[in-house]
C-alpha cells in the first residue's frame, strides 16, 4: 500500500478555484494541473452537504509543507482508499477485491463509512474560461532624466561691473536733493539779534543746546507785568528759528558731519574722499562745498565731478575721518556690509578693509574682485572665489600661485576626476623629486585612492633610508589584518634589513609591540637585533625595557653599559 492519494478536506470558504481555473488548482500551494487529476466529491452525513473531496493523481510529487489541513490517503490495489495511518482487517487478497468491489473505487473513513466514488467532477462543465482580454500597450514618451544626487555646484562668473550694478540697484537709496541755501543779509541780521537773547552750543551728538540769556529774562519780566500770555510759545519759536539759522550758518564740514550722524545714507551722497597721503592736492586744498558728488554706491566708479579729494591735515579732516569710520562700523553692525565697504574703499581709500568687510558679509565675488584689482592679493581672491562657488576662477588663481594640490581638490569638488588626478600627479612627482615618500604616499592613498602605489613608495623610502622610520611605520599602519601585518614584518626582517636601517626597524617593532603586546614574535625579533647591535651601538640596549617590563631589566642594562662591567 503506497500513499499516493491526496485528500483535500473542504470547509466553507477554504477552497477556491484560481483565476482561469482550467490551469491550476490551489494556486501557490500544490500546483496541480486539473487535466492530470481526478477529483471526487464526498457527501456528508447531512443531506445536501459536502464533507470534502478526494484527489487522485499520478506521478506528482507533493511538498508536505503545503498540506495544511489536507490529509494523505493510502490505497489498496488502487481501488479502496483509507486514511494513511490505518489498516484494513481482515486482509483481503486481490481476487476477493474483484469479487467484493468489482472495478469501482471506494473510500473508507470513520466519519462517513464506506462510499463509492461514482463520477469525478467535470471541470469543463463547471468552469467556463473567459475569452482572453487583449490590451493595447502604449509606451509613454521617455521622461526627462531627473538626477538623484547633486555632484557639484558651480557659480558662473559675470562681469564685475554688471554684478556691482545689480548690487547697487538693490542697496542704493533714491537720490535726494540737498536743499541748504546760504544765509541772506536779512537772515544774518536776525541770527545776530537772536544770539543777543539766547546762547547756542552744539553737543557731541550734533544737536544744538539753546539757553536763555539775561537779556531775554529781562524781557520776560517786562512781559509778566502785562500778563505774560503766549510768552512760552514765542520763546519756543525763537529757539527753533535760532537752531535752524545756526545749522545753515555752520561750516560745510560741520554740515557733513551732522548729516553723517543723523542720516548716513543720505550723507554718503555728499561725502568726499579723504586723501590721507596728500596725493590729490588741488585748488580746493583743505575745503570743499556741500554738493552731491556720488550718484550711487558703485565701488568701481569715479567721481561725478572734478572736485578731487579732501586732503587737509587739520583737525576737521581728522574728525571727518573718525566719523567715516564710525559710520562704517554702524553699517556693519546693522548688517549693511555694502555701504560699509563703500566708505572704506571710496572715502577712506582702504581697499583691504573694504574687501574684508565684503568677505565678512559673504559677498565673496565682489570681495575677490577688490582683492585682485586693488590689493593684488591673488591668495585672498582665490579663497573668496572658492567660497563663492566660482570654482573655475579659483582654479585659475590657485594654478598661478602654484597650489597644484588645491587645484586638484577643486577639480574633484566639481566631479572632474581626471583633471584633479592630473594635478595630484604633479604634486606627487614634485614630492618624489625631493624624496618625500611619506607625503607622496599620503596623497596617493587619501586623494587618488591608489593604495598599492602608495605602499610601494613607502617601501622604497624604507629601503633607500629616506625617512625610513616614518615610511615603514606608515606602511604597516596601512595593513589592517593583524596576521598579514605580522607576515610582512617577518618578510622585511628576513629580506629588507640593512645595517643603516636596523635601528629604525627596532623602533618600528617597539611601536607595533605597544599595539599588540601578546605577539611574542615581535619581541623575539627585537631581542635578536638588539643583541647583535649591543657592542657597536650600546644605546640600543635601552630599548629592551620597551619589550620587557621586568624590574631587574634596567639594572642589568646599567651593568652592561657600565665601564666596570
Amino acid at each position: 500500500m503506497l500513499p499516493h492519494v491526496f485528500c483535500r478536506i473542504v470547509y466553507n470558504g477554504h477552497t477556491r478555484i484560481i483565476e482561469g481555473g482550467s490551469d491550476f488548482f490551489y494556486k501557490n500551494r500544490v500546483d496541480f494541473k486539473l487535466k492530470n487529476i481526478a477529483v471526487y466529491p464526498i457527501p456528508d452525513m447531512i443531506a445536501n452537504s459536502i464533507w470534502g473531496c478526494i484527489i487522485l493523481y499520478e506521478n506528482t510529487r507533493i511538498d508536505n509543507n503545503f498540506l495544511n489541513d489536507n490529509q494523505l490517503l493510502q490505497s489498496i490495489h488502487n481501488q479502496v482508499f483509507l486514511p494513511l495511518y490505518s489498516d484494513l482487517h481482515p486482509v483481503i487478497d486481490k481476487e476477493e477485491f474483484k469479487q467484493l468491489f468489482s472495478d469501482d473505487k471506494f473510500i473508507i473513513h470513520p466519519d462517513f463509512g464506506l462510499f463509492r466514488l461514482e463520477e469525478p467532477i467535470q471541470w469543463q462543465e463547471i468552469i467556463t474560461p473567459h475569452e482572453p482580454i487583449v490590451y493595447q500597450i502604449v509606451k509613454p514618451i521617455e521622461a526627462d532624466y531627473i538626477p538623484q544626487n547633486i555632484l557639484s555646484i558651480r557659480v558662473e562668473q559675470i562681469e564685475p561691473q554688471d554684478e556691482l550694478d545689480n548690487l547697487i540697484n538693490k542697496v542704493v537709496p533714491k537720490t535726494e536733493k540737498f536743499d541748504d541755501k546760504p544765509l541772506t543779509v536779512f537772515e544774518k541780521a536776525r541770527l545776530l539779534l537772536l544770539r543777543s537773547f539766547f546762547s547756542s552750543e552744539k553737543n557731541d551728538q550734533g544737536d544744538w543746546n539753546i539757553e536763555k540769556k539775561e537779556s531775554f529774562q529781562f524781557l520776560e519780566k517786562i512781559a509778566s507785568l502785562f500778563g505774560g500770555k503766549g510768552l512760552d510759545n514765542i520763546k519756543n519759536r525763537l529757539e527753533l528759528d535760532l537752531e535752524e539759522l545756526e545749522k545753515r550758518n555752520n561750516s560745510e564740514m560741520d554740515k557733513l558731519l551732522d548729516l553723517l550722524r543723523k542720516n548716513p545714507e543720505l550723507a554718503l551722497k555728499y561725502a568726499i574722499p579723504i586723501d590721507i597721503n596728500g596725493t590729490g592736492r588741488g585748488d580746493n586744498l583743505g575745503s570743499f562745498t556741500m554738493s552731491k558728488i556720488w550718484s550711487n554706491f558703485d565701488l568701481f566708479s569715479s567721481l561725478n565731478t572734478g572736485g578731487g579729494s579732501f586732503h587737509s591735515s587739520d583737525h576737521s579732516t581728522f574728525l571727518l575721518q573718525l566719523q567715516y569710520q564710525k559710520t562704517a562700523e554702524e553699517f556693519i553692525k546693522a548688517g549693511n556690509y555694502e555701504k560699509a565697504a563703500f566708505i572704506y574703499m571710496k572715502l577712506l581709500r582702504n581697499y583691504h578693509l573694504a574687501a574684508s568687510t565684503l568677505e565678512k558679509g559673504e559677498l565673496y565675488s565682489i570681495a575677490a574682485s577688490i582683492y585682485l584689482k586693488y590689493c593684488q592679493n591673488k591668495q585672498k581672491a582665490a579663497e573668496c572665489y572658492e567660497k563663492a562657488k566660482m570654482i573655475q576662477e579659483a582654479i585659475n588663481l590657485y594654478n598661478e600661485l602654484g597650489s597644484k594640490e588645491k587645484v586638484g581638490d577643486l577639480y574633484l569638488s566639481i566631479n572632474c576626476k581626471s583633471e584633479g588626478y592630473k594635478f595630484y600627479q604633479f604634486v606627487v612627482d614634485e614630492y618624489l623629486s625631493k624624496e618625500r615618500y611619506v607625503s607622496a604616499s599620503l596623497l596617493l592613498k587619501n586623494k587618488m585612492n591608489d593604495t598599492t602605489t602608495a605602499q610601494n613608495l613607502l617601501l622604497t623610502g624604507w629601503k633607500e633610508n629616506k625617512d625610513s622610520f616614518n615610511c615603514l611605520n606608515l606602511y604597516l599602519n596601512n595593513i589592517n589584518d593583524k596576521k598579514a601585518k605580522l607576515l610582512e614584518i617577518e618578510r622585511i626582517f628576513i629580506n629588507d634589513l640593512a645595517p643603516n636601517n636596523k635601528t629604525n626597524f627596532v623602533k618600528v617593532l617597539k611601536t607595533e609591540y605597544k599595539k599588540n603586546t601578546e605577539e611574542q614574535r615581535l619581541k623575539d625579533m627585537a631581542y635578536e637585533l638588539i643583541s647583535s647591535m649591543a657592542v657597536t651601538h650600546p644605546e640600543m640596549v635601552d630599548l629592551l625595557v620597551d619589550f620587557n617590563k621586568d624590574s631587574m631589566m634596567r639594572r642589568d642594562i646599567w651593568r652592561f653599559k657600565s665601564p666596570n662591567k
